[in-house]
């Protein structure tokens, strides 16, 4: 009779588990790239928001009558309302 010693057994879980640990490995890399990328694309975002107030700061300052420019550089604020529908409302973004 042939005796077994489960030396296939154990090479299979051998196997199943360095497969386990390359699979975990890959996931955390995978997560920690997405948090990388949501990361970037949050800089972006608020690097093209803050372009585009610039770009209107500039258009706002360059409509200006003199009177109204000096008033501004005399110390008058500038509100500016983001709304989608229509971003130049009168008095303080008219509600």
């Amino acid at each position: 009779m042939n005796k077994q010693t489960g030396a296939a057994l154990l090479v299979a879980l051998l196997i199943l588990v360095a497969i386990s640990l390359l699979g975990i490995s890959a996931m955390k890399t995978s997560m920690f790239s997405s948090r990388v990328s949501t990361g970037m694309q949050a800089d972006a975002m608020v690097f093209e928001g803050a372009e585009s107030a610039i770009v209107e700061a500039y258009e706002e300052l360059d409509g200006m009558s003199t009177i109204n420019l000096s008033n501004f550089l005399g110390g008058d604020v500038m509100t500016r309302c983001v709304v989608s529908d229509n971003p130049r409302k009168d008095g303080l973004c008219a509600g």
